[in-house]
């Protein structure tokens, strides 16, 4: 594997009269590529002995995955390799009146009438998605979200279709900040740190996972978050079909395949640590025979700003794990 980037490291010491500070900022890039493996991936449509046209691939012995990430030549380490989303043109059908192969819905996810229509309609034509070829109601219906498919076939989010997303698990840029100042018997310093250009796969019940089951937590949002339309009353006021995450669905049912659509920027920059402190005057604790007195309160972990929906990015994409703790301390010390 072969790693390339950049180390930046820039320090300000500086003062005015009595007001002293200084200032550290440290950044980072790096880039990885595995460069030597199990030889090289290929994957593509072929024609056979027979004259048909047939997909190959050779993963199984170029690349090795675990879930949603692979390894293998001319790629990141632990790229995510998966399913992404139909990005459909929004229209349904061509001038002559056949379905456009390229039209249905934007996002990818069936909202509307017309875009179960463009379902069905392509689905008559000869195309599946997400392993389905039928419309029913605990599978591909209203509401379901429908992957793109590879080049020239007709299989819309089977396991030919996934391909690399240039993103993974390991941050592209680390930003660090430190910070001192003092002015007579007070000072302060405080850390800031961040990662950027990392990304986590999440669905988890509780959180954003459409599917759900007795005895599991649902979100507090559940009723704005998930996808509902009434067919039989369009004009149902519980109709929420611009929402963001699928229509719930009782444990397993419906036609899920892991897809970027749950793939988070997981980015984030914190104040890791903040610390102020007031240090007696001489005058005062020579009275008590104390050399040093100073007084402090700090605060570690104490701001996060990121747009990740899980635990902490900075521990990673599980949910069974204990958040970094927020910690507020304060303290004397005394040199005798």
């Amino acid at each position: 594997m072969r790693n390339r980037g950049v180390e930046i490291a820039l320090t300000w010491n500086d003062k005015a009269g009595d007001f002293r500070y200084s200032a550290t900022v440290n950044f980072a890039y790096n880039v990885n590529t595995v460069v030597k493996y199990l030889g090289k991936m290929k994957e593509g449509w072929e024609t056979d002995d027979n004259g048909n046209n047939v997909y190959v691939s050779n993963i199984g012995q170029a690349a090795s995955m675990s879930g949603n990430n692979i390894v293998t030549e001319d790629h990141a380490y632990n790229e995510y390799f998966m399913r992404v989303m139909y990005k459909g043109t929004g229209t349904y059908n061509n001038a002559d009146g056949t379905v456009d192969i390229k039209g249905g819905p934007k996002d990818g996810m069936i909202r509307t009438p017309e875009d179960l229509q463009w379902v069905r309609d392509m689905i008559a034509a000869g195309y599946s998605f997400n392993g389905r070829n039928t419309i029913t109601a605990n599978g591909l219906n209203y509401g379901e979200l429908i992957q793109a498919g590879p080049n020239g076939g007709k299989n819309f989010g089977n396991a030919d279709s996934r391909v690399f997303t240039g993103k993974s698990d390991n941050p592209a840029y680390t930003l660090g900040f430190t910070a001192n100042a003092a002015w007579k018997g007070f000072d302060m310093n405080m850390t800031w740190a961040g990662n950027f250009g990392m990304w986590y796969y999440l669905r988890e019940r509780g959180i954003n996972q459409s599917n759900v089951s007795k005895g599991n937590a649902m979100p507090d949002k559940a009723r704005s978050m998930f996808y509902y339309y009434n067919e039989a009353d369009p004009n149902d006021s519980r109709n929420n079909i611009n929402a963001e995450y699928p229509r719930m669905m009782y444990s397993s049912d419906g036609t899920y395949v892991a897809n970027d659509f749950y793939l988070y920027n997981a980015s984030y920059f914190k104040l890791k640590f903040l610390q102020f402190g007031y240090t007696l005057p001489k005058s005062i604790t020579s009275k008590a025979y104390v050399n040093k007195l100073r007084v402090f309160v700090s605060g570690e972990n104490l701001l996060s700003f990121t747009n990740y929906p899980g635990m902490d990015p900075e521990i990673g994409s599980g949910v069974n794990v204990y958040p970094i703790s927020k910690v507020l301390s304060c303290g004397i010390n005394i040199t005798f």
